[in-house]
């Protein structure tokens, strides 16, 4: 709690045009307390401030990241050569197959999860 003690001038006023002139000379001192509260406030709101910038920093690397996707190979099929193989080869361990190769048939442009020789393909590594 801040507390503000109002100090007035001396003159008391003797009617309306001299109330408003003696307004003019009322002084607010903010008291002790007051002051280590409004330096503890303003502490505050500059960690505050540091902390956003600082953590907005982070994220934007972290965001730069995940727009970048996972790391990609260019894989040139092979006769008989299936997504889950390379299922099994690149993505990370305890993935989920059946998402890993719907999203490589996703972003391959795949009709099916049938793949013909000699066709070149991206695959995500680690994913």
């Amino acid at each position: 709690m801040i507390t503000i003690a109002a100090v007035q001038a001396p003159a008391a006023p003797s009617s309306r045009t001299s109330a408003r002139a003696s307004r003019k000379g009322v002084r607010l001192e903010i008291t002790r307390r007051g002051r280590i509260v409004r330096a503890l406030v303003l502490v505050l709101l500059a960690a505050a401030v540091l902390f956003a910038a600082l953590t907005e920093v982070g994220a934007t690397g972290a965001l730069a990241d995940l727009a970048r996707g996972p790391e990609t190979v260019s894989v040139t099929v092979q006769p008989g050569d299936t997504l889950w193989e390379y299922g099994q080869t690149y993505a990370s361990e305890g993935a989920d197959l059946r998402d890993w190769v719907l999203d490589v048939q996703r972003a391959n442009g795949l009709p099916s999860v049938e793949l013909t020789a000699g066709t070149q393909i991206e695959v995500p590594v680690g994913a």
